[in-house]
């Protein structure tokens, strides 16, 4: 039974920095935001003309881009809150954390590799090739990906 409350201990731990990681892109793409419609509003008190009209497309496709990166990372937030931890996980999906010996992978956002308690973790989306890979997989099943095989050894 303790085990079972570490395991989900450090699965709080692992969403919490995943909820960081996230917090820090909506706030860097809410300043990029920012950065682009001033620049379109300078470009609008000092050009004149053609250049005029390039430089505030181009502020505008910024701006989009920007908005779009914001609006994934709070669908990726929004994701990610909704996972119960929980759950006893008997085989790969969403909120599993998986262990293959040399990789442990934790299904939930796209974030990438984090460090957390001297363990290197990878969090993968769940429509991330792997884990698409990896769904519906149990203990002692495998899978292959980019030229190596993966073992699954445990899913908490």
């Amino acid at each position: 039974m303790e085990s079972v409350r570490k395991i989900q201990a450090f699965k709080e731990e692992i969403v919490d920095a995943c909820k960081k990681n996230i917090e820090k892109r909506m706030i860097a793409a809410e300043q990029a935001m920012k950065a682009a419609q001033e620049s379109a509003n300078n470009e609008e008190k000092s050009s004149a003309g053609d250049k005029y009209e390039t430089g505030r497309a181009m502020s505008q496709i910024d701006r989009d881009r920007n908005a779009k990166q914001l609006s994934e990372a709070k669908d990726e937030l929004s994701q990610l809150l909704k996972i119960d931890l929980t759950v006893d996980h008997r085989e790969a999906n969403t909120g599993a954390l998986i262990d293959c010996g040399s990789e442990l992978l934790f299904i939930a956002a796209a974030i990438g590799v984090i460090l957390l308690a001297d363990k290197r973790i990878i969090v993968l989306s769940p429509k991330a090739p792997l884990a698409q890979l990896m769904s519906g997989k149990k203990k002692n099943d495998f899978v292959e990906f980019n030229g190596r095989l993966l073992t699954i050894k445990q899913i908490f």
